[in-house]
């Protein structure tokens, strides 16, 4: 085990223990190190269960601890896609690997397990064989239970087998075909979890199973998919995971719903297990211990932030895992059916129609000032942890959400808008230095004027588009826009600057490029902001410069009734979020972001480097096999160090300290209005105004007149 992982688990341990999901809590959350991949198979009973996920780690939970351990495999973890199932069968940890009938052992718990189980499909079961599909596998005294679907055609409606390891015999029960997840009850019976799809939507249902007829009777229909079922034998009740909910389904009392849960799907379609009446699924990267018989203390609803994403850093998953007593809910965005404007959404919240305690604001989308402005933001100014967060961050961010010293809202991430990036290879071919390159609108008419002169008759194109003139126009556009915003001007589009700098680029004596020519380019208007090639321009050469942006931004509703418990969520936001985010954030961040696969590429690579080795040692000294070992491994080596730089970094400290000095401090967020978003009321005209003129019908001061006649009105109407 690797110190990192060791020091990682060290810090879960002891997190378990603080926080409200630890060992006092009735529920448990037990996440995997941080950056750890998907969990992907599950299998095992009331005293330990162990999982696998997609970095092939084996892990393992007893019964009354408070975090995951990782186990080190007697053999190697295939690759998470060539194995179908996981096993836990008398003391030992099995896996089937993909097109094998035969279970191989992997780790040892207790006893002495065979190191190999053959399944005789092929001659059990008619048709069967390698080729068959199994997974889900439970075993008890003997028996064990898997989903198989006997041929290719078949896979959509698996049918349940048995194998009796004592008697070497496997059994297909016919009757259960189209079972998506089981579990055994007492008698012989097993309740099948079925997956049906019926008037476009998927459903579920209840049957019970008898094993010794093979008969199946219905037992209820269910609104949703189940997962991951478990029967608890004391309390003669299944569990199973529906619709984000926890339910119990009894003999005697029916089916109930019982909490919201943080688990849905369960990776490889796996078992539930019970433990001690609790529970035990597969969630993201980690295993969740349900508790029925607990009840939530308080809950969320949230707006533009979901289970399993990561666009703002994963913060929801995070706060699921670590506040297992909070009822998490959340919806995509405002609306699943339209995109509202910032007028249609102010109303939605004010008439109560619109019910959230967070949402995720999109800056380019919605009026964060005018949200503010009308009071549908809670004033978050009491947090001082909040507070000094937003005060550490660059100026241009901060003051999006501090407005009259008050806070109200948590910045989650920054985007450039068209940043401006140039190529090192092609720089490199041109013999240009970044000095070379223009740093205004102004002097890239004058830069590509000379294009012929600077390409040095290469065939290279100055942006990756067939009309040079076309996009640089549109960009001009909106980076006025923006300049007038960011300098605190109303839109005046008659203004000489901005007319004379359309016209000079219609004089552009550019060809027009073939698409998709394939022809190496110099600079893109759509790089991303935080690298250390981006180019900050403004409109006239020594005028100020201007970085278009959007951001993302937590806002808490002014009506919640958790107040508190959203300024959890937001704390936990500033603190944990994705690196890469929060280093576009702070004005004290000093680290490199290293990449989220950097790890397991390295990983890789030293493994393929010690199998190389390996193969070198092992041929005799001067023979053709050993050069060719030899060069072998110099050529791994080789690609490795040239890989190595573009694997490890997501933000170099090259990159990080260019967006610092040159980019952050120029960042503008415009607000949304006719100008800047197409949904806005007045905004599809104005939109054709531009494309009318972008399409030649239009001269550059018949733009101006037009675009400026419109914001007049515009201002008329916001004094109204």
């Amino acid at each position: 085990m690797t110190h990192k992982i060791q020091r990682c688990l060290l810090t879960l341990m002891l997190l378990a223990l603080l926080l409200p999901g630890g060992a006092n809590a009735a529920s448990q959350a037990l996440p995997a190190p941080e950056g750890s991949d998907w969990m992907y198979l599950q299998a095992g009973d009331d005293a330990s269960a162990y999982a696998i996920n997609m970095d092939n780690v084996l892990y393992r939970y007893q019964k009354g601890q408070t975090a995951l351990e990782v186990v080190d495999p007697i053999a190697p973890i295939p690759r998470h896609d060539s194995m179908m199932g996981l096993a836990k069968i008398e003391g030992g940890v099995y896996i089937l690997p993909q097109g094998s009938n035969t279970l191989e052992l992997v780790y040892r718990e207790s006893g002495s397990p065979k190191e190999r189980i053959p399944l005789p499909l092929s001659r059990d079961i008619k048709g069967a064989g390698k080729h068959s599909y199994l997974r889900h596998f439970v075993y008890q005294d003997g028996l064990l239970y898997f989903l198989i679907s006997v041929k290719d055609s078949d896979f959509d409606t698996p049918q349940v087998c048995r194998y009796d390891l004592k008697k070497d015999k496997a059994t297909l029960y016919k009757e259960s075909k189209g079972v998506f997840s089981f579990a055994l009850m007492e008698d012989g019976q097993i309740i099948l979890l079925d997956r049906l799809y019926q008037n476009d939507e998927h459903k579920g249902r209840l049957r019970i199973l008898d094993t010794g007829s093979g008969k199946t009777r219905h037992v209820v229909d269910l609104p949703g998919i189940g997962y991951s079922i478990g029967f608890d034998q004391t309390a003669k009740a299944a569990y199973f995971i529906s619709q984000s909910y926890l339910w119990r389904w009894q003999a005697e009392g029916g089916l109930s719903k019982l909490r919201v849960m943080p688990v849905e799907q369960n990776g490889m379609n796996n078992p539930g297990v019970i433990m001690g009446g609790k529970l035990l699924a597969i969630y993201q990267s980690g295993l969740f211990l349900a508790d029925p018989e607990e009840e939530v203390t308080g809950g969320l609803h949230l707006i533009g932030e979901v289970p399993g994403g990561q666009y703002h850093g994963g913060v929801y998953d995070r706060f699921m895992l670590e506040r297992p007593d909070v009822a998490l809910s959340s919806q995509h965005s405002a609306s699943s059916h339209e995109t509202l404007t910032t007028g249609e959404l102010g109303q939605r919240i004010q008439t109560g129609m619109l019910q959230y305690d967070i949402m995720v604001i999109n800056t380019q989308v919605y009026d964060l000032k005018s949200l503010i402005k009308k009071g549908y933001c809670l004033d978050l100014s009491g947090d001082e942890e909040l507070l000094a967060a937003v005060q550490r961050m660059h100026p241009a961010i901060r003051d999006q959400v501090l407005v009259d010293g008050k806070l109200y809202g948590l910045p989650a991430r920054v985007n450039g808008l068209h940043s401006v990036q140039y190529f090192p290879n092609s720089m490199d071919a041109l013999g240009l230095q970044p000095s070379d390159l223009p740093q205004s609108f102004e002097s890239m008419v004058e830069f590509l004027m000379n294009w012929r002169e600077v390409s040095r008759g290469q065939d290279m194109m100055p942006f990756p588009v067939s009309n040079t003139q076309t996009m640089l126009k549109d960009r001009l556009i909106t980076h006025y826009m923006h300049h007038c915003y960011k300098t605190g001007q109303e839109l005046h589009f008659k203004d000489p600057i901005f007319v004379e700098a359309l016209e000079q680029i219609d004089r552009l004596p550019l060809p027009k490029y073939p698409e998709n020519s394939g022809m190496p380019v110099l600079m893109s208007f759509d790089g991303p902001a935080m690298k250390d090639n981006v180019l900050t321009l403004s409109i006239k050469e020594g005028g100020p410069k201007i970085q278009p942006a959007r951001m993302f931004v937590y806002i808490v509703s002014a009506t919640t009734k958790e107040p508190r418990m959203a300024m959890d969520y937001l704390r936990m936001a500033a603190n944990h979020g994705d690196d890469w985010y929060r280093a576009g954030l702070y004005t004290d961040w000093t680290e490199p972001v290293e990449q989220k696969g950097y790890q397991t590429w390295l990983l890789e690579q030293q493994q393929e480097e010690a199998r190389l080795k390996q193969a070198l040692n092992k041929a005799k000294e001067g023979s053709q096999e050993a050069r060719a070992a030899k060069d072998a491994l110099a050529a791994h080596q080789a690609r490795f160090l040239e890989q190595q730089a573009f694997q490890q970094y997501a933000v170099t400290q090259s990159d990080l300290a260019h967006y610092q000095q040159e980019v952050a401090p120029y960042l503008s967020f415009a607000p949304v209005n006719p100008f800047t978003s197409y949904g806005e009321p007045g905004g599809e005209g104005i939109h054709n105004t531009i494309q009318r003129y972008l399409k030649g019908q239009l001269s550059a001061r018949q733009l101006a007149e037009e675009l400026d006649g419109k914001a007049r009105l515009m201002r008329l109407e916001d004094g109204e």
